[in-house]
């Protein structure tokens, strides 16, 4: 992940549309997304492959102006909080609780009939994490008892996450009950901040951008017996790597994608230093700024599509 303690939607950005932060100082869905339509992304691919697309946010459309953007990347439905139907909280959390966010997923897929790419970000284990948002514990932190604040709040977090795993667990759980072909790829978009000091050790700092990914499947394909290790890659390669697993034909630049992380699997500036210019990373740069600030003359040919 490119970020920690915060930005949610920059790591959003690369997961959706294969461009990456890494070129960029600013916020993407604000500053660029939300103001350009018919924007390349993964939404508009599957679509051109005849799915329908719907993104899902327990919380207020407007943040990260997700309202203006998910239309522009091309998705047909965006529901936001007010218009789930699977609202419950798990004690005193303010927010959605993952196993109704997934439960709003179940009932997105067994009320659509055609193929559906459903893109789900949840709230459950945002900020704040107060010791009092669940009625108990499951995780005790130590080595705190002067001031057990940073403990308190990482105790409730790791509650979150192990309430988190259990939801995880029932959808999985139920998508082998259904006979359609699922694909689940879930991840973290960043680590809370509130670790302080801890992630410092080892691994030269860098196990604060480290998160969880997993691409799980209900169903065998040829390359089903591989040892299933993803090793470490930024989200800007989440989909062709999926399509790939499937064994799909891609776009060009899909294809492209997969190109760079072979010699760039982490391409974050945490991971490869912003001196470092490599012709397939300037190719790469100047094709996402085709697309942000230049003529977008790579969307007259059929560079996003697969054929």
């Amino acid at each position: 992940s490119s970020g920690c303690g915060g930005g949610t939607a920059n790591v959003g950005f690369d997961v959706v549309t294969g461009f990456s932060n890494y070129f960029l100082n600013t916020l993407p869905y604000s500053g660029f997304v939300s103001h350009i339509s018919n924007f390349p992304s993964a939404v508009s691919f599957y679509n051109q492959n005849g799915y329908t697309s719907t993104a899902l946010h327990p919380y207020g459309k407007t943040m990260y102006k997700r309202d203006l953007v998910y239309p522009n990347l091309g998705f047909s439905t965006f529901k936001g909080l007010d218009d789930f139907k699977y609202t419950d909280k798990i004690d005193n959390s303010q927010y959605v609780s993952d196993q109704a966010s997934f439960d709003q997923v179940l009932y997105e897929l067994k009320n659509q009939s055609s193929s559906q790419f459903i893109h789900l970000v949840t709230m459950q284990n945002h900020m704040p994490y107060d010791a009092s948002v669940y009625a108990e514990n499951n995780f005790k932190v130590s080595g705190h008892e002067n001031d057990r604040t940073d403990a308190d709040k990482i105790e409730t977090y790791l509650t979150g996450i192990n309430k988190s795993d259990q939801a995880m667990a029932n959808f999985i759980n139920e998508l082998n009950k259904t006979e359609e072909k699922t694909v689940v790829a879930f991840w973290g978009d960043h680590w809370p901040g509130i670790y302080g000091e801890a992630f410092n050790e080892g691994d030269d700092g860098m196990n604060i951008h480290r998160t969880p990914l997993f691409i799980y499947k209900n169903f065998e394909t040829e390359s089903s017996d591989k040892n299933g290790n993803l090793g470490t890659m930024s989200l800007n390669y989440l989909t062709p790597t999926i399509l790939s697993e499937l064994d799909v034909k891609m776009s060009p630049y899909q294809y492209m994608l997969l190109n760079i992380k072979d010699d760039y699997p982490a391409l974050t500036k945490d991971f490869v230093k912003t001196g470092e210019k490599a012709q397939v990373l300037k190719d790469y740069e100047l094709i996402e700024y085709d697309i942000l600030t230049g003529k977008k003359w790579s969307l007259d040919s059929d560079f996003y599509e697969s054929k």
